[in-house]
């Protein structure tokens, strides 16, 4: 074994999918998990949901499952299930989930819960269910056999109101024993307001020390990286029937509460643009389109493998 396979060996027990970055450093696209978001209805009209209001739209589920083969081609290996909407609306859920299953894909599942007992849940890999206002006191789950956890955005309150929130979804992991609760601020206001929100959901969390192991703060604040690879890896298939570079509300025309036509990298139909790419560039303009994206660090990661700096470079 030389010394390099000892390095590749090792470096495989702390970093995942270097095979992949291998590929994209060699300009070739081969994802690892395809982010789909199959409809835009929801049964819920939250009022800090970024995309309330959206047009209906859902996903062919004929072309969805052409796109995912070729996808699998390229060696994919997961598949997110979100909105959107409320992905269990989907007319095609449950198909859709025995076809990914039936390919051996890992399935994650991001939903806000109220449907959940009208489905199969043993295929999933994880569940994270999104607590909000509209559901915090009747939520209804079933047992989850993969991991659960809940995600909840503090949007708007008082430290009297999130305290009183953070009760109610104490009562929810008593009752459900999630893995963990992710509390983020609203991610659509400006970064001084997500500081303070951050300020304030510390303050709170902190008021119940029985739970430290349970709850966590995820920190998004977000700015834009020099460059967008993150799409590449995790491509997002969005209810249009278009390709997007990531999830980010920040790709949102506030307007008519969708995805801007102008971040689509390719048709659903037609994946070519961002599979057969053999010259890897940035999916955007970041520092011009995306000043509050949340996925600055992945971005800034993915840019300095694919770009090393030749200056100094043995001085890291």
């Amino acid at each position: 074994m030389t010394i390099v396979d000892k390095f590749t060996s090792t470096g495989a027990k702390f970093f995942n999918h270097l095979d992949r970055l291998q590929h994209l450093k060699n300009g070739n696209v081969y994802p690892i998990v395809a982010h789909i978001m199959p409809t835009s209805l929801c049964n819920l009209n939250c009022s800090y949901c970024s995309i309330k209001s959206r047009p209906k739209e859902e996903l062919d589920f004929d072309e969805l499952k052409k796109s995912t083969i070729e996808l699998l081609s390229h060696g994919l290996r997961a598949v997110i299930l979100s909105g959107g909407g409320e992905p269990l609306i989907y007319k095609h859920f449950d198909e859709l989930v025995e076809f990914l299953h039936h390919y051996k894909l890992e399935i994650g599942l991001i939903t806000n819960g109220t449907l959940l007992k009208h489905h199969d849940v043993s295929k999933f890999t994880w569940v994270r269910v999104s607590i909000n206002p509209e559901t915090i006191n009747n939520l209804d789950l079933p047992e989850i056999p993969g991991t659960l956890g809940f995600s909840y955005i503090v949007s708007g309150e008082t430290e009297e109101m999130l305290t009183e929130s953070i009760k109610k979804i104490i009562k929810l992991v008593d009752k459900y024993n999630p893995e963990y609760v992710r509390v983020l601020s609203d991610c659509a206001i400006s970064n001084e307001d997500i500081l303070q929100n951050q300020i304030l959901i510390k303050k709170v969390v902190d008021k119940f020390p029985d739970y430290k192991d349970v709850f966590f703060q995820q920190y998004k604040l977000p700015s834009s990286p020099d460059k967008c690879y993150l799409g590449y890896l995790h491509p997002v298939i969005y209810c249009d029937g278009y390709v997007y570079p990531c999830d980010s509300l920040v790709l949102n025309d506030h307007k008519v509460q969708k995805f801007k036509d102008k971040y689509r990298i390719c048709s659903m139909k037609d994946l070519t643009p961002l599979l057969d790419t053999h010259i890897i560039k940035s999916l955007v303009n970041p520092k011009r389109d995306c000043p509050n994206c949340v996925f600055r660090k992945q971005n800034q990661l993915l840019d300095s493998i694919l770009n090393p700096p030749e200056v100094h470079k043995n001085f890291i």
